[in-house]
């Protein structure tokens, strides 16, 4: 109850157990008999700019969906003060781990928040959106994202992220600073345009 009660709050709780069991292989098998000496409460800092960033997203069609691994409670808590659309449609993504491919098709396409996903788990949703339709940008920082940028049609690694990331992501924000993503879509969609306008001269000739 006292986690759930942080979560819902947008913090993230880690909790210091203590067992009598040996924990060998604890990935293995359930650990039985634990208690819970202490909890960290942490909490994210969202930066200044963000806000604005996402709302010039909402302003010219750019759909916005989060995946993290963190608790899903405090991804939507921390979407929704973002400026994030439909932060409240949130999905657990560990209870898709066995789930048939059109289950796993409808759950993504029918939520905007995922929490508890896995690095396979984020390039399915890549996959996913791409079969739609959508042009999908993706932006990490971990190994664990690999995968997923990979598959993303535009793949946009940090600064301070993993050297993977940046090894093989289309763009790096060397600052760290999504406000720059605009300038990465308005530079984009000004190309196509002077593709378009050049191919209708072209054609009248």
């Amino acid at each position: 109850k006292q986690v759930e009660d942080y979560t819902y709050n947008g913090l993230r709780v880690i909790t210091l157990d203590k067992t009598s069991q040996p924990i060998d292989k604890p990935q293995k098998r359930k650990i039985e008999n634990r208690r819970v000496m202490a909890m960290f409460i942490l909490r994210d800092n969202i930066r200044k700019n963000v806000a604005d960033t996402i709302k010039w997203f909402n302003e010219n069609d750019v759909d916005i969906r989060v995946i993290s691994g963190d608790n899903v409670k405090t991804v939507s808590y921390i979407a929704k003060q973002c400026g994030i659309k439909n932060a409240n449609k949130i999905l657990d993504m560990s209870a898709l781990r066995d789930a048939d491919r059109e289950t796993f098709r409808h759950k993504v396409l029918t939520h905007q928040i995922y929490g508890r996903v896995t690095p396979d788990q984020k390039a399915e949703i890549v996959d996913v959106l791409q079969a739609e339709g959508h042009i999908v940008g993706m932006t990490g920082d971990g190994v664990n994202d690999v995968i997923s940028l990979k598959k993303a049609d535009c793949s946009i690694a940090l600064g301070s992220g993993a050297p993977a990331t940046k090894n093989i992501s289309n763009f790096i924000l060397v600052d760290d600073d999504f406000n720059h993503m605009k300038d990465a879509v308005l530079q984009g969609r000004g190309v196509i345009n002077n593709v378009q306008r050049s191919s209708s001269l072209f054609v009248m000739k």
